[in-house]
């Protein structure tokens, strides 16, 4: 998969990249671009939250962004953005906040 402009993947969309040894799902994001998506497996396993992309990426956005660097998955110099939607972030707060009062009462 190409990605040469912006906007390509929906940002609330999950990007899928399955493992097949020599023969890897790659993405290949253009020079400069930041594609924002909700979620990204690479190879039947999710990440975190963060940027991702090959190590030509780390290199052209060194001292900006912390990137993961994975050149199995991915090609170019641009990078996979993984935002979670808004309600994930509440309930990832909300479940926070409910722990910490718990253990205030124990």
């Amino acid at each position: 998969m190409f990605l040469l402009s912006a906007d390509i993947i929906d940002d609330d969309a999950t990007l899928f990249l399955d493992a097949y040894g020599a023969f890897n799902a790659k993405v290949e994001v253009g020079t400069g671009l930041i594609e924002d998506v909700t979620g990204l497996s690479l190879g039947g396993v999710f990440q975190g939250m963060g940027y991702y992309g090959s190590s030509a990426a780390a290199t052209a956005f060194d001292g900006v962004h912390d990137v993961s660097v994975n050149n199995q998955f991915f090609t170019g110099a641009g990078l996979i953005h993984v935002i979670p939607e808004p309600a994930s972030m509440l309930l990832l707060a909300v479940g926070t906040m409910l722990i910490a009062g718990w253990r205030r009462k124990a």
